[in-house]
């Protein structure tokens, strides 16, 4: 899940906290691989399995043996929108395949009910701006948006002695690139009155797009002693991941392009197919077949 400065440190930091924040723009343009493209416009441009930057190209994270990853097709270029020049995207859209978007904080948020309206506020998104950027999702690009507010538990305590901080909104009305969104909440654990503890939430992904083919467990782990997600509404948009009529996640086409609405689904848990998930969208988005484990070959990344 890379952070942007709109995002929180401990979190997706968009692979959005660990992945996707990792990676940065490329100096040049690099030369295209032969592949089709299906489903974005550009052609990917960066190596996956080296995007969090370990020794030799093996992913920082991952239950999966490196063979895995070696025969992983999409190359995408991601990067946190606070570190991407939006003029540039005029004149090299190719340079980036992903742009990611993750949750702000309650002194951040601005009683905004868009998006873009709201990246004016926490990065100087102009309106011009957000029209390049708009423009390059609908020639091709992916936003990858985990949209969130959250409260900390330090802030909590500020809220009830001296700042008074408001309560957290509840985003009702909101918009992702003028689509409407549905809210769900999440909440840590008070263990006292400055003591926080992490909640776990496990989801049984019952969606049966073709990414989530092999994506039964996700799990989503709440520091903050509050946040409340937008996800775009799956009218819009193909569901990802389902459980019990909630859709948690959706892919959504947007001109050439799509926009991947998502609550931030740990990548890190090897019991859990948080990593899979993004590493199957990622093929998906380039047009690739989604990638299957075989577990006569692929032995687990701790034996290889």
């Amino acid at each position: 899940m890379v952070y942007l400065s709109f995002m929180k440190p401990q979190g997706i930091a968009l692979i959005l906290a660990a992945g996707l924040s990792a990676c940065g723009p490329t100096p040049a343009l690099e030369k295209a691989v032969d592949w089709t493209p299906a489903r974005i416009a550009f052609p990917p441009s960066a190596d996956l399995s080296a995007r969090v930057g370990a020794p030799g190209g093996r992913p920082a994270s991952g239950k999966y043996s490196l063979r895995f990853y070696q025969r992983l097709k999409a190359k995408p270029t991601v990067a946190a929108l606070a570190e991407v020049d939006i003029w540039d995207l005029r004149h090299h859209p190719r340079r980036y395949d992903v742009i990611t978007i993750g949750p702000v904080s309650i002194r951040q948020y601005r009683d905004k009910t868009e998006l873009l309206d709201q990246l004016a506020t926490t990065h100087g998104l102009s309106k011009e701006k957000a029209q390049v950027l708009t423009n390059w999702v609908k020639t091709g690009g992916v936003v990858w948006v985990e949209l969130g507010v959250f409260i900390q538990g330090h802030e909590w305590i500020e809220k009830d002695n001296v700042k008074m901080l408001p309560p957290l909104p509840d985003l009702k009305g909101f918009t992702i690139f003028g689509l409407p969104t549905r809210t769900y909440t999440f909440e840590a654990t008070r263990r006292g009155a400055f003591a926080v503890g992490p909640a776990v939430f496990t989801f049984r992904n019952e969606a049966t797009h073709e990414v989530a083919a092999d994506v039964k467990t996700l799990k989503l782990v709440q520091s903050d002693l509050k946040t409340i997600y937008a996800v775009i509404d799956s009218d819009q948009g193909q569901p990802l991941v389902r459980e019990s009529g909630r859709v948690y996640a959706v892919a959504v086409p947007f001109g050439q392009g799509k926009i991947i609405s998502t609550l931030p689904f740990d990548e890190w848990d090897v019991g859990t197919d948080g990593e899979k998930y993004r590493v199957n969208l990622f093929e998906w988005l380039a047009g690739y077949p989604i990638p299957t484990f075989d577990p006569k070959v692929d032995i687990e990344r701790a034996k290889d």
